[in-house]
């Protein structure tokens, strides 16, 4: 199918929201409409809008971050056009106990609605401090506890210890990690599993305008189609990107997830599906003038599933226009 993509939207920001070191704030919405041009039926707007503001005292940051996303379009877990309402709320605050080391507080709550799937709702509450080795080193603990609430699956009760580690080398070489294990008992069938967890990234700019990134994830999520279930997903991706006379840059995105569905209540089904889907998005960007970007895109997506009727392929030729005020 070729799909056409009109996007617009506006900003507002206010005090250091480029290097976001001192108090800052701003409030973003973009809305980008889908055209499907073999299926008329499936055209749909996605919006969002994202406030994220800091403010410090002495030794003493607050941050938050909020984000609002109404998805109409194609969902993969869900396996068909769907509607989404998705809410990300998270507020962090940062106490410089010394010059290397500093702590952090935050709460995060995360709901998911599907009006015509499964809601979820998550309350994550996270403690940790970082202690600066070297210029270049950082080194840093993350204790977190969480509670997932699952439509039609009970309670999801978890708990996670991380190490996490920053390498700066230079303004070219950028590593960041953040590993552990998570503990997670399900409340409806009293079953209690361990898992490692992970989120881990790289990105290196040999010269100016070119960039490599890999980044690879691993974490527990709840199923929106298959009642009683959770999945584990672990995936990794690629990416590659330049840029040629300031105004026309190209890019490649290569990715692969692996997800693995585990009952979290006795009445669950399809307790053994796995998925294992790939995709593959190369695209070409132009900006005019900084007010507007036009792109060009061609998307391959395919899920290979041991469940009957979740494996598709698909082909997508795209194009965007995207205005910024």
């Amino acid at each position: 199918d070729t799909v056409i993509q009109l996007a617009g939207g506006f900003s507002f920001e206010i005090g250091d929201y480029r290097n976001q070191t001192n108090n800052f704030l701003t409030l973003k919405y973009l809305a980008t409409g889908y055209i499907y041009t073999g299926r008329p039926e499936e055209n749909g707007v996605d919006q969002q809008v994202v406030f994220h503001g800091q403010y410090r005292w002495d030794r003493i940051t607050l941050q938050s971050n909020v984000a609002f996303s109404y998805l109409d379009g194609p969902d993969r877990l869900a396996g068909t056009f769907t509607t989404q309402y998705l809410v990300d709320g998270l507020v962090r605050l940062l106490y410089d106990y010394s010059d290397k080391t500093q702590l952090h507080a935050e709460f995060e709550q995360i709901t998911d609605i599907y009006p015509s799937q499964l809601s979820s709702y998550e309350y994550i509450g996270r403690l940790g401090a970082d202690y600066l080795i070297t210029p270049k080193i950082k080194i840093g603990v993350e204790g977190t506890l969480g509670d997932l609430e699952i439509e039609h699956s009970g309670d999801m009760f978890y708990g996670q210890g991380r190490l996490r580690v920053a390498y700066k080398l230079t303004e070219k070489l950028i590593f960041l990690a953040s590993g552990g294990f998570e503990v997670a008992h399900f409340s409806e069938n009293d079953d209690t599993k361990v898992l490692p967890v992970f989120d881990v990234s790289a990105q290196w700019s040999p010269f100016v305008g070119t960039t490599f990134g890999l980044s690879a994830f691993r974490n527990i999520f709840a199923s929106p189609v298959e009642v009683g279930n959770v999945f584990t997903a672990t995936g990794v991706q690629a990416t590659v990107s330049q840029t040629f006379f300031q105004r026309l840059s190209a890019a490649v995105f290569v990715g692969y997830e692996n997800d693995q569905y585990k009952g979290a209540t006795k009445n669950a089904v399809n307790t053994s599906r796995a998925d294992n889907y790939v995709y593959v998005r190369p695209n070409l960007t132009y900006s005019i003038g900084g007010w507007c970007n036009l792109v060009l895109y061609y998307q391959f997506n395919h899920n290979d599933s041991n469940l009957n009727g979740a494996s598709f392929s698909d082909h997508r030729i795209g194009g965007q226009v995207i205005f910024a005020f």
